[in-house]
């Protein structure tokens, strides 16, 4: 006589992550999306300045000393 077949489905609770895992792993990928974008804007923005220090290099611009003042202009 055979034996009846093994029920190898696995529960709901097995299968559907919890709420709480489910907002674990969607944080995870945001967090994750977001190092992505910075790295490819972070990448984007290193050829821009190296692109624009050769261009200023090959006009023969010299480089100065940059002053950030506040709204008002009382500090620097």
């Amino acid at each position: 006589m055979k034996e009846p077949p093994q029920d190898t489905s696995k529960s709901v609770n097995e299968v559907v992550p919890s709420w709480r895992e489910q907002k674990t792993i969607n944080a995870r990928h945001q967090a994750e999306e977001l190092a992505r974008r910075q790295r490819k804007e972070s990448e984007a923005a290193h050829e821009l300045l190296v692109d624009f220090v050769a261009q200023a290099k090959d006009r023969g611009l010299e480089p100065v000393q940059l002053w950030a003042r506040s709204y008002n202009g009382s500090s620097r």
